[in-house]
């Protein structure tokens, strides 16, 4: 495989991180209704780990901290994490070619998994009701599952 010019990989990588930014202040409408995108959500019935994500990165756009917490008490931290694993990762590119982030591997494994579970705790807590109680309603009567099996 050919290798890129330093140029043509500092082009790549300013697109690949400015273009989702660009894109998300550009078109980003608070979210309150539409249809159910989440292919979890609509097998099972029930909000997946990462709803509500989407609305908390729309909210952090808008600069509402409140209710970016409010739509996942995780949601700006998790989306702060990724956008500095995705920008290192890009800007290590742009530097060496290598699409790594030298910020993930300096980061233990089990850091990683933490983030992810704590994502995952979150979830189960707000079945129970803390946190607000699940940011989406619960029908798995309504679930494609539901439909193949019931």
């Amino acid at each position: 495989m050919r290798s890129r010019s330093l140029g043509a990989r500092i082009a790549l990588a300013v697109v690949a991180v400015g273009g989702p930014a660009a894109v998300a202040l550009a078109f980003a409408a608070p979210l309150t209704t539409g249809p159910v995108l989440c292919g979890f959500r609509r097998m099972f019935g029930i909000p997946c780990p990462g709803c509500g994500l989407t609305r908390s990165l729309v909210s952090l756009v808008h600069l509402d901290l409140r209710a970016a917490f409010t739509v996942h008490p995780v949601g700006p931290i998790f989306l702060g994490y990724l956008a500095l694993l995705w920008t290192s990762a890009w800007i290590s590119y742009a530097r060496t070619g290598d699409l790594a982030s030298p910020i993930s591997r300096r980061i233990p494994g089990w850091a990683h998994l933490g983030m992810i579970g704590l994502v995952i705790l979150v979830w189960i807590l707000r079945f129970f009701g803390l946190f607000g109680g699940p940011v989406a309603p619960v029908d798995p009567g309504a679930s494609i599952f539901f439909r193949l099996v019931g």
